[in-house]
C-alpha cells in the first residue's frame, strides 16, 4: 500500500505517528523528477528500499541470534578471590551475551614463578574441566575468552590441546611469551585481541624473574598475524577490569568482532616499565631469588652455623 503525505513538518508528523503506533515503515521517495518531467523510477525505488529494508532485519535477526550463542569465559589471574568478575559478568550479560566465570582458588606468586611444569598443572586442569562443561552445558555456542594475567597464560596452555576450539579471545595484562607458538592453533580460534597497559609492569617482571613468561601485557606481541594489539596509556594490570571498559572495549569485540576502538594508538609503556624491561635477565633472576632464599632461609643458616659450632666443640 502506498499513501502520498505532504512535505514538510505535517508530513513528517504523520510518518512519526504511523511508524510509533503501527510500526510500519515510511518510505521517503523522490517526487522532483515527476515534476520535472523526468523518467519515473519510483517502482525502482520502492523495490530497493524494501530489499535493503529486508536485509537489516535479516542481518539484526543473526545478530541477535549470534549474541544470544556466544558464551564468554572468564579466566582470572593470580593472588586474587576474582571478584572483579561479577561487575565485567553484569556488563557482558547486559548485552545479551553469556558470561560463565572461572575459579582455580587463590594461585599464590611462589607456585607461578617456579620453573616446575607441575605447580602450574593444578590451576590449568581445573580451568580445562570448567571449559568442558561450558561445552556440555551450551552445545554449538559460540565459546569466547577472557583471560587476565595467569589465565593468558592458562588459555595458552587450552591453545595447545587440540581438542579445543574458541571464537573471539581477549587478553589483558598478558604473560604470554612473545614468539608464542600461535600458528600450531590456527583454524582453533577466530581472532585475538591483546590489551596493552603502557604502566603495566607485571608481566615484565614476570618475563624477568620467571620462567615461561613473556612482557606482553607490558609491551604487545607486536607481530600482527595472529593478534591485534591494543595500547592503553594509563591502564595498570588490572585497570581493565571493570563495566566501564568492558562496555566500551570487549562488548563491540564479543558482540561483532569490533576493533574500531583502537586504545591509545601512540602510547609507549612507562618509565618504570622499561627499566624492570632493561634489567639483564641472569641479574634479575639472581637478585630476586638470591633475597628470597636469605630472606626466608636465614633459620637453616642459623642452624648449620649452630650445628657447626657444636661439631667444632
Amino acid at each position: 500500500m502506498i499513501v502520498c503525505v505532504p512535505e514538510g513538518d505535517d508530513g513528517k508528523l504523520y510518518c512519526r505517528i504511523v511508524r510509533e503506533r503501527y510500526g510500519i515503515e515510511t518510505v521517503p521517495l523522490p517526487r522532483q523528477k515527476l515534476l520535472e518531467g523526468q523518467q519515473c523510477r519510483l517502482g525502482v525505488d520502492l523495490v530497493r528500499h524494501c530489499a535493503n529494508n529486508l536485509m537489516r532485519k535479516v542481518s539484526a535477526t543473526m545478530r541477535e541470534w549470534r549474541v544470544q550463542n556466544t558464551v564468554v569465559i572468564l579466566i582470572h589471574g593470580i593472588r586474587t578471590r576474582a571478584l572483579w568478575q561479577g561487575e565485567v559478568r553484569e556488563s557482558l550479560q547486559s548485552a545479551g551475551l553469556v558470561a560463565i566465570p572461572t575459579n582455580y582458588k587463590k594461585f599464590d606468586v611462589f607456585r607461578f614463578l617456579l620453573p616446575f611444569k607441575r605447580t602450574k598443572q593444578a590451576p590449568i586442569s581445573r580451568v580445562e574441566e570448567d571449559v568442558r562443561a561450558v561445552r556440555r552445558k551450551f552445545p554449538g555456542a559460540h565459546i569466547s575468552i577472557l583471560a587476565h594475567s595467569f589465565g593468558t597464560f592458562i588459555i595458552g596452555k587450552l591453545l595447545g590441546n587440540p581438542e579445543h576450539q574458541f571464537d573471539r579471545i581477549a587478553l589483558c595484562g598478558s604473560v604470554l611469551p612473545i614468539d608464542f607458538d600461535f600458528a600450531s592453533a590456527e583454524g582453533r580460534f577466530s581472532e585475538i585481541i591483546n590489551e596493552v597497559g603502557c604502566r603495566d609492569i607485571w608481566p615484565a617482571v614476570a618475563a624477568r624473574i620467571g620462567w615461561g613468561y613473556g612482557p606482553t601485557g607490558s609491551f604487545g606481541f607486536n607481530r600482527g598475524n595472529f593478534v591485534h594489539d591494543r595500547k592503553h596509556a594509563e591502564h595498570g594490570h588490572s585497570g581493565f577490569l571493570n563495566g566501564l571498559f568492558c562496555k566500551e572495549f570487549w562488548i563491540p569485540y564479543f558482540c561483532d568482532g569490533a576493533k574500531s576502538n583502537a586504545g591509545d594508538v601512540g602510547a609507549e609503556p612507562s618509565k618504570l616499565v622499561c627499566f624492570v624491561d632493561n634489567v639483564p635477565l641472569p641479574l634479575a633472576k639472581l637478585l630476586f631469588w638470591g633475597s628470597l632464599l636469605f630472606l626466608f632461609g636465614w633459620p637453616l643458616w642459623i642452624g648449620a652455623a649452630w650445628t657447626y659450632r657444636a661439631l667444632l666443640h
